[in-house]
């Protein structure tokens, strides 16, 4: 059963499910950041943490780097999140 899910996930239509479930979190509570909601959406989806950038498509990819420099997540000049 957890090969069925991990195939599962990897194909498109759960990309795009993925990304727009983050991105609705993230409208609908001003509170929350990108990093969060992902968190969020793969726990509430029993994803594991180790394959959510595989999630991830290119526009999110972008909105969570813009969020963690504003959040001051980056230390010095590294600009690579570790799951992107």
């Amino acid at each position: 059963m957890e090969g069925e899910r991990q195939i599962k996930i990897y194909n498109s239509g759960a990309r795009a499910d993925f990304c727009k479930e983050v991105m609705d979190l993230v409208i609908s509570d001003p509170d929350i950041n990108y990093l969060s909601a992902i968190q969020e959406v793969a726990e509430k989806n029993d994803i594991d943490l180790s394959v959510v950038g595989k999630l991830i498509d290119k526009p999110l990819k972008e909105r969570v780097r813009q969020n963690a420099v504003e959040l001051n997540y980056f230390k010095g000049s590294k600009t690579q999140l570790p799951f992107i």
